[in-house]
């Protein structure tokens, strides 16, 4: 299967990479990769096994979720949220609740982002107007779902995330001449009542609409930046359709220089900031540096690559991760006690982390994450455990983030004969009804599976687990998935440069994932054997293989 796709957008041919993830992680990856760590750490040591006070802890914590969420305290509700979420499982209703509390999360941290302050600011009027256009544009054209893109819609979510801001004392002040509170109601009320009454058509008339609301906006309330109004309404029609879909200005907080938590989140670190200097926050769960290294939370980063990550200089980290060998970089730690500890990161990440034989002819695989590696790193681990006598795979797919959407195509290709893998929806061309089908026949492996999933599989791990599903090729053992059934992809702007010279990019969503069936990946996917004890869940796990081997004698 090719590894890449183009396709044509409005006024340009942009070269995409389908294998579609973030470069970068953005919010929502960083929030989940916290809280799943938090998690599942609190799950390890609970054991989360079923008792009568289940219940009663996850109506508790949707009272704290919805108390917080009350008092605008969105990133604090986004988190009790999603640990309700993955810890007592998915619901339509939770999920709504997610997207709302991060949306408003989001809008907050925007209005105290310096990058985006910094890039508002360069924009003219006439500037911000084009790029709007173009954004509307390209989201009508582009998005999965047409019906939710339509020009009107986008424009009714910005008028709602402009409310949004105008709540906001911090944006009020940024981009306000301090007009009478009473002013700021009636305006916000107008917004509701008159301007999401009379809704543009078209990108052109959307253009056209948020001009006169600025206009408006400068008369009724004093708006002091025109431009500021302009990416409300932007911002608004991207993070209202899902929360995937966002707009990335042409500048970052670190003026362009990789920061750690992005830089090594691949292996399962987060890192935090503190007085002197940076610390190991969290080690994510079933992660590469858990199961590989001695790294421990609270450990304080010395030198990376030979650079003292010590000194405090803007650029320190950035100028380390440029220096790695061609295979690693070099971390060196001081751990509680104070010794120094020197770990070996490889270049790339590998994404699979574990392969044992875990009891008699079974074996078992961890894989981390999908990237372009993991095809080969799959097979060379089939052949290590074949070697030693595996008859029975257990493929552990627990906290796969998901990732690169053609090398989970590629392993379903490796483990089924013949069928259906993935269909994908969207309005472009390349996703309108798309099949992706194997037709490996007696290449494929044949020896058979059981495979692990949880609340924090995602992505392509969700659509390989739905795949072997619905193929018959694979009992499923765990808890339902985190349902992200979306394809995102890098559509870089022709308008917005400000003053950068580099392009604006929006992260948008261009499909739906749906398994052999029709099953929608973002209803999640439902084990055969639901147990929610990890440790449990392995026991039945090998419970299961040990019922299959006789069929391989």
């Amino acid at each position: 299967m090719c590894c890449r796709m183009d396709w044509m957008v409005p006024a340009e041919i942009a070269m995409v990479n389908l294998h579609l993830r973030h470069d970068r992680p953005g919010i929502i990856s960083i929030l989940l990769m916290v809280v799943f760590a938090v998690s599942s750490i609190a799950a390890e040591t609970r054991g989360l096994a079923p008792s009568p006070s289940v219940a009663s802890n996850s109506e508790r914590l949707l009272r704290h979720a919805a108390t917080a969420e009350q008092a605008g305290q969105w990133s604090h509700a986004l988190d009790l949220y999603l640990r309700a979420y993955t810890q007592f499982g998915p619901s339509p209703e939770m999920k709504e609740r997610i997207r709302i509390c991060l949306r408003n999360a989001t809008n907050f941290s925007r209005h105290r982002d310096p990058a985006f302050q910094q890039y508002l600011v360069s924009l003219t009027i006439s500037d911000a107007l084009n790029v709007y256009a173009e954004v509307v544009e390209k989201l009508s054209t582009l998005y999965a779902d047409r019906d939710r893109a339509l020009p009107e819609r986008l424009f009714a979510l910005g008028v709602d995330e402009l409310d949004r801001s105008l709540a906001d004392a911090d944006f009020r002040h940024r981009y306000l001449n301090n007009p009478d509170p009473a002013k700021i109601q009636r305006f916000q009320q107008s917004l509701r009542e008159l301007w999401k009454a009379r809704l543009p058509q078209s990108h052109r008339e959307t253009r056209h609409a948020a001009r006169q609301l600025v206009l408006a906006a400068q008369a009724q309330i004093q708006a002091r930046n025109g431009s500021a109004i302009i990416l409300e309404l932007l911002c608004g029609a991207c993070s209202g359709l899902d929360e995937y879909s966002t707009f990335t200005p042409p500048v970052t907080v670190t003026n362009g220089n990789p920061s750690p938590n992005t830089d090594l989140s691949d292996y399962g670190i987060l890192i935090k900031s503190e007085m002197h200097g940076l610390t190991i926050d969290t080690l994510l769960p079933n992660s590469w540096a858990t199961d590989r290294t001695p790294l421990q939370p609270s450990d304080r980063l010395l030198r990376l690559n030979g650079v003292d990550l010590q000194s405090h200089r803007a650029d320190a980290w950035s100028a380390a991760w440029q220096r790695a060998s061609a295979s690693s970089h070099q971390l060196e730690v001081e751990t509680a006690n104070g010794e120094t500890v020197t770990v070996r990161l490889p270049i790339p990440c590998p994404t699979v982390i574990h392969t044992d034989i875990v009891k008699e002819d079974i074996g078992i695989i961890r894989l981390a994450a999908f990237r372009e590696s993991t095809v080969r790193e799959f097979d060379d681990a089939v052949l290590s455990l074949r070697a030693r006598g595996m008859k029975v795979l257990i493929l552990d797919l627990r906290g796969n983030p998901g990732g690169l959407v053609a090398p989970g195509v590629g392993l379903c290709e490796r483990l089924i004969a013949s069928g259906i893998v993935l269909t994908t929806r969207g309005q472009m061309t390349e996703f309108s009804n798309r099949i992706f089908t194997s037709d490996a026949g007696m290449a494929a492996y044949d020896f058979p599976m059981v495979v692990l999933i949880d609340g924090r599989t995602m992505s392509a791990a969700e659509m390989v687990a739905l795949a072997l599903k619905e193929n018959s090729r694979a009992t499923l053992v765990g808890t339902t998935t985190f349902g992200k059934g979306a394809m995102q992809a890098p559509i870089p702007l022709q308008h917005g440069q400000g003053t950068t010279g580099k392009p604006a990019v929006l992260i948008l969503t261009v499909a739906g994932m749906y398994g052999p069936n029709g099953t929608p990946i973002a209803s999640g996917v439902t084990p055969h054997l639901l147990e929610s004890d990890p440790a449990r869940q392995l026991t039945i796990a090998i419970a299961r293989a040990l019922e299959l081997v006789p069929e391989m004698q």
